[in-house]
């Protein structure tokens, strides 16, 4: 089960109904598969790296050194583990990166996690502590509160990505979760783009038909009832939920990041759906 957090001092400000930085490489591409093609370069090319920093902060340690930075590091990846949701008992390393990257949420949150422990592990001496990262979910995702089986909804997620760009390099993503999915699209704030306008991201969801469709800015992925949406297991209670590779906390409290599940919202809800948060 995903261990998700819920925000409860912020919904009454921007969420109509609503660190570590991973300093994530430069995604180009506009679509869906270029983003996941370029996530796990950055969820290999990570692990790579703090395996080798790891190795390397260990080599010229004593026994007791050794043991003591071995332990920090088990307890991060327990914390990883259990903050992503992932399966600490997949023992086959190609199976364990194909279960993460089905599902870009869970991507999301491990490039976050492993970007910032390289950068622990780089600072790290033997007489300081060697695990000073604590997960806060409240910080980097939201999740909303309503949970619905059955029906057609519809939400919305505006990005100004010029401004959050300008912070800080920041992927989002923008999704519908049950507890053993999460079905949606990214947001890409790049420096490259830091000219770039507001970014409106849509969800319909269907979940008498198992289909869901996005868009971004009014274009439609699939146009929403059509049979080419793509397949939503009906597997629960689904809910809204937005991750970020930084502050999610700190994008919307400064009005970069808004959560609509009720409206008014910036572009029409389709015929036969209706707001999630209603």
């Amino acid at each position: 089960m995903r261990p998700f957090l819920t925000w409860t001092g912020l919904l009454a400000l921007t969420l109509s109904g609503f660190s570590a930085r991973a300093s994530l490489s430069d995604c180009k591409g506009g679509d869906q598969a270029a983003w996941t093609r370029c996530m796990e370069r950055e969820l290999r090319d990570s692990d790579r790296t703090i395996n080798a920093v790891y190795s390397a902060q260990m080599a010229p340690l004593g026994a007791e050194q050794r043991t003591a930075l071995r332990d920090a590091q088990r307890l991060w990846l327990r914390t990883r583990d259990r903050a992503c949701g992932l399966d600490p008992r997949e023992s086959n390393r190609e199976r364990w990166f194909r279960s993460i990257l089905r599902d870009g949420a869970r991507t999301v949150c491990v490039v976050r996690f492993t970007h910032a422990r390289i950068a622990e592990l780089k600072r790290y001496v033997p007489t300081a502590p060697s695990f000073a990262e604590t997960y806060d979910g409240d910080e980097y995702e939201y999740r909303g509160r309503r949970e619905v089986v059955r029906g057609k909804y519809y939400l919305e997620v505006t990005v100004d990505s010029g401004k959050v760009a300008r912070r800080a390099e920041t992927e989002l993503f923008v999704s519908v979760c049950s507890d053993r999915e999460c079905s949606g699209r990214s947001v890409r704030a790049r420096k490259d783009t830091a000219s770039q306008a507001r970014e409106t991201v849509g969800v319909a969801f269907d979940l008498d038909n198992g289909r869901i469709y996005t868009h971004s800015n009014g274009q439609w992925d699939a146009r929403p009832g059509s049979a080419e949406g793509r397949d939503l297991s009906l597997t629960g209670a689904f809910y809204a939920y937005v991750t970020s590779s930084t502050s999610l906390r700190d994008l919307v409290r400064s009005g970069l990041v808004s959560v609509h599940l009720e409206g008014p919202f910036r572009h029409p809800v389709p015929k036969g759906y209706r707001p999630l948060g209603r």
